[in-house]
This record gives C-alpha cells, sequence and structure tokens, in this order.
C-alpha cells in the first residue's frame, strides 16, 4: 500500500519542508549549555531529510538507514563537530538541488492512488465486521 500513498509533489514538499525547518533550527537556535550539541542534531537531521528525500524521490522506497560511504561519513563528522558551517551549507545546497532535480524526474505518480488506499481500508473494515451480525456501515470516502 505504500506506493498508493506516495505522490512526488507531496514527497517533495515534506522532505524539503522538514529540511527547511531543521535548518532554521542550526542558525536560529537559542543558545544554552546544549546549544552546540543541538545545532549539530538540526543539522544531521537538515541533512539526512535531504538525502532520505531525494532516494524516495528516485527508487520509490524509503529506507531509514544510510549505507556505509562518504555520506554516512561526513553525516558522523557533522555530528561530531567536525564540519565547518561553510561545508555543512555546501553539502546542504547540493543535496537541496539534487533534491529538486530528483522531483523533476520521478517516476512517482502526481497524485497518490486515492481510490486504491480506500479499498484496502475499506477491506481492512469490512473483514473485521464479518460475523459479528452487525449492520455495516455505509461507505464513505475518507477524502471527502
Amino acid at each position: 500500500l505504500f506506493p498508493a500513498v506516495l505522490s512526488r509533489s507531496r514527497v517533495y514538499d515534506a522532505f524539503r519542508g522538514y529540511a527547511h525547518n531543521q535548518r532554521k533550527k542550526v542558525f536560529e537556535h537559542g543558545g544554552g549549555t546544549q546549544a552546540i550539541d543541538r545545532e549539530l542534531k538540526f543539522a544531521v537531521a537538515w541533512l539526512r531529510s535531504l538525502y532520505h528525500g531525494i532516494d524516495l524521490l528516485e527508487t520509490g522506497t524509503y529506507d531509514p538507514k544510510i549505507s556505509e560511504g562518504h555520506f554516512r561519513t561526513f553525516l558522523i563528522k557533522v555530528r561530531g563537530g567536525y564540519v565547518s558551517r561553510g561545508a555543512l551549507v555546501d553539502e546542504a545546497v547540493s543535496l537541496e538541488t539534487k533534491l529538486t532535480a530528483a522531483y523533476l524526474g520521478s517516476a512517482l505518480p502526481v497524485e497518490p492512488d486515492t481510490e486504491r488506499v480506500e479499498t484496502t481500508l475499506w477491506n481492512i473494515r469490512l473483514s473485521h465486521l464479518e460475523g459479528r451480525n452487525e449492520r455495516l456501515p455505509h461507505r464513505y470516502s475518507i477524502y471527502s
């Protein structure tokens, strides 16, 4: 059912929006004793959200793990505080460019398959009600 709820614009907007919120937290944090640690956490979340958005738009699948390689090593350095803000921003700009390119070239549908989602959810509901001698509710659209 996962592919049926996806659409390229919703994936793009969601991951880009979350990345934007994390970026704001990197540069507009409040200070305090844990400010640096929180800034690094938000920096990693900023980059990860862009990376995962690209992956989802390109493959149509979501894997929360980041495989071994340059990007994972870079994230570890970011989290450890070993990456300058300039290098962080450069990487993020590169990922944002790739996210937009992935969106424009994505094979994901323009709109989610709401009929498939509705039918699946309806069938699940029916399967739980069968044999209970209950009156079945009128079918309605969850999207209206």
